[in-house]
């Protein structure tokens, strides 16, 4: 059975029944640290949930003594690769709104 899922970092008990990103990194860097969550194009260097859990993290905090807050929007550009990867989710982890804008879909 399928959750829905809330792309928020708002904690489980604020969505009951749903999911959101935060639940699901810390459920799956929990249940399977090592397993590979993506390779990255640019250097087969192999990213876990543990590494993306750990790096969540310190982003989430970076950003928070930065002044952003839970739902805050956040906007980057990036080129396609594991930075951007980590970047999204780690923003979604932390609670904000992740608006990400690839330099390779730039007119």
């Amino acid at each position: 059975m399928s959750l829905p899922v809330a792309f928020s970092g708002r904690r489980m008990s604020r969505h009951e029944g749903v999911m959101v990103v935060r639940d699901l990194i810390e459920r799956r860097a929990l249940a399977q640290p090592d397993h590979p969550l993506l390779i990255s194009p640019e250097t087969t260097c192999v990213f876990t949930f543990k590494d993306l859990q750990e790096r969540a993290l310190r982003l989430h905090r970076w950003l928070r003594q930065l002044g952003l807050g839970a739902s805050d929007w956040m906007a980057f550009l990036i080129d396609n690769g594991r930075s951007t990867a980590q970047l999204f989710l780690g923003a979604m982890y932390g609670g904000f709104i992740a608006i990400p804008k690839t330099s390779t879909r730039l007119c």
